[in-house]
């Protein structure tokens, strides 16, 4: 499998991670807010679903921004610097936000661990919170991936995607 055929089936897995989640909130809450105002009896659990479903649907999506480039960035100074010194720039702040990211990784991990050495569930539904808290931990740990990937980018003069 060549790179551009990877990148292929990463991006549209992890579109997909963060579009089911959505639409699944989305079908949540149309049947909590007709069964709250029009049958006067809202979704049991609807809270606890929609809190493990927004988890996951924000973790997938971090990866996603990172692998399409499409995360906030101010460029105002760029026009200013020369290709090498914009290259340097990148590498810098890759490299900066793949140690971040490392570390949250890394606590989701321990936190997750924890999750399930301790069984935790929500308290109406009795879900297990551990699978959510691992997924949430590999997410990280795949923005990293992507984060280490573009640093080596920037730093041996690759061009990125974006």
């Amino acid at each position: 499998m060549n790179g551009a055929t990877f990148r292929f089936w990463l991006d549209r897995s992890l579109t997909v991670m963060s579009a089911v989640p959505l639409f699944i909130l989305m079908c949540i809450t149309v049947i909590d807010v007709v069964g709250r105002y029009v049958f006067g009896k809202p979704l049991a659990g609807g809270f606890e679903l929609t809190e493990m479903l927004l988890a996951v649907a924000v973790f997938a999506s971090l990866p996603l921004v990172e692998l399409r480039e499409e995360h906030i960035a101010i460029d105002l100074l760029d026009r200013w610097y020369s290709e090498r010194a914009r290259r340097w720039r990148r590498m810098v702040v890759y490299t900066f936000c793949a140690v971040a990211m490392s570390a949250v990784a890394r606590q989701m991990f321990t936190k997750a661990e924890t999750i399930g050495r301790d069984a935790m569930t929500t308290a109406v539904l009795m879900i297990p919170v551990a699978p959510v808290a691992y997924f949430v931990a590999s997410m990280c740990a795949v923005a990293v991936l992507l984060l280490v990937g573009k640093s080596l980018q920037a730093a041996l003069g690759i061009a990125s995607r974006a």
